[in-house]
């Protein structure tokens, strides 16, 4: 008998230092040099090292 395994995605969550809950995020500006703190969490379906771990941050650039 075959048996499919569906891998689970991570949860993860990400809280900036200073936001309301519920806030709409996308209102906010950022550029290069910002600073941005806060905090992440993750919580995976099975046991993942932390140096496996990547996290980065991507922007889009909209004029008017």
């Amino acid at each position: 008998m075959i048996q499919s395994v569906q891998a689970t995605k991570p949860q993860i969550t990400v809280s900036l230092k200073g936001e309301e809950k519920g806030a709409d995020v996308s209102a906010k500006y950022f550029t290069t040099r910002d600073t941005i703190e806060g905090e992440v969490s993750f919580v995976t379906p099975s046991d993942t090292r932390f140096d496996e771990i990547y996290i980065g941050f991507e922007g889009r650039f909209e004029s008017e």
